[in-house]
């Protein structure tokens, strides 16, 4: 009786990570779209060193699967020798996405 219970919540656990990371994959691009929606409407831009604002695009956001439920997205906004990293954490689920946070990280460019 033991081990059909500990069979039992083991395949319910894997079962729930199965169904996190599927949903989390599922979703990347999703919440890639929803914050360049919102860095398009607030037309972000940067310079490098020397040159001239430059506007982000679409391809200098990233998205990765940071666990089960949990979608990561940054972009990186230069300014000169330093940058801000900025980072979005949604949770997502089968039928919505909702964003749990946000960060930003003054990096610098070069040392």
């Amino acid at each position: 009786m033991l081990r059909v219970l500990v069979r039992a919540l083991l395949l319910l656990v894997v079962g729930y990570l199965a169904i996190g990371y599927a949903s989390a994959f599922a979703q990347r691009d999703a919440c890639r779209d929803d914050t360049w929606a919102e860095v398009a409407a607030h037309r972000v831009s940067g310079h490098r060193l020397g040159s001239t604002d430059t506007p982000l695009r679409a391809e200098d956001i990233e998205a990765r699967v940071a666990g089960p439920f949990l979608v990561e997205v940054n972009y990186l906004v230069p300014q000169g020798l330093e940058g801000t990293l900025h980072v979005r954490t949604y949770y997502v689920l089968p039928w919505k996405r909702t964003l749990r946070g946000t960060e930003e990280h003054l990096i610098e460019l070069m040392s």
